[in-house]
């Protein structure tokens, strides 16, 4: 006659169930990538991570980002001497350079053509010449552009064709407080808006959705002529930031990840 099988005792069961619960994975684990672990070590990190898109990730943290950013950039002398460092070895005390090398139709260099072209140009970057405000040297809104563009991580700059100059052209250098975060929609032609961004199909910008005051301006009221936005066609505006991530439409302060070390 057989005789019947013990059943294990409730301590046995939880011996076997943490078992196979927590060694047995790791014992697996350990073959697969150690970042992708899920031991007691990594739960916070990967409590931490996120599927979410870049312009999600941008959506939710953007603002505050750069409002911090702005601060260290003000109290923070690490902050101020990494834009200082920038500025001077990036676009340097006399800014960049400019030839002209037009070619005659054999050839040749056509000088008295680059000649005028070159006298222009170092005429057009003198203050008062190249940007609409009249504020500007050339040398000194490349400053402002480049610090502008690490510190709030982006910079919109816009581009006036047939400006009232003798050139004909001019630029108007913009802070991305003027595209707004909230501003999102689906378009009837297809086209959709991101954080102010229109995109085509294909993600291309094709327009930029442009807040006429700045918000920061709180004695100001936004509305001109009863529109809060204005709507500018991609070629006249060179948006300036450095992608992080594929499908990203906006962009986010180069000091990002030492803020927190910089502020304590």
């Amino acid at each position: 006659m057989k005789r019947a099988e013990k059943k294990p005792s409730l301590a046995q069961r939880m011996v076997n169930w943490a078992w196979y619960r927590y060694v047995e994975p790791q014992k697996n684990a350990a073959r697969a990538f150690e970042a992708a672990r899920r031991d007691r070590l990594g739960k916070a990190w990967l409590r931490r991570a996120s599927r979410l898109s870049a312009d999600e990730e941008i959506y939710a943290d953007l603002a505050s980002l750069v409002q911090r950013a702005r601060e260290q950039s003000i109290n923070n002398p690490y902050a101020k001497r990494f834009y200082q460092l920038l500025k001077n070895n990036v676009i340097g005390p006399k800014g960049m350079t400019f030839q002209s090398r037009v070619k005659r139709r054999n050839g040749k260099p056509d000088d008295r053509a680059n000649t005028l072209i070159e006298g222009n140009w170092q005429q057009w970057i003198k203050k008062g010449n190249c940007d609409v405000t009249g504020r500007y040297h050339f040398v000194t809104l490349l400053h402002l552009w480049m610090e502008t563009l690490a510190r709030d991580g982006e910079v919109l700059v816009r581009e006036h064709r047939g400006y009232p100059n003798k050139w004909g052209y001019a630029l108007q250098i913009l802070e991305c407080d003027r595209l707004d975060l909230n501003y999102n929609a689906d378009l009837q032609n297809g086209n959709r808006i991101r954080m102010s961004v229109e995109l085509d199909a294909w993600e291309r910008p094709v327009a930029y959705h442009l807040l006429v005051n700045h918000p920061g301006d709180n004695s100001y009221c936004y509305h001109y002529a009863g529109q809060t936005y204005e709507r500018v066609p991609a070629d006249e505006i060179i948006h300036t930031f450095v992608p992080w991530r594929p499908h990203q439409n906006r962009g986010i302060p180069w000091t990002h990840a030492s803020m927190v070390e910089l502020h304590h």
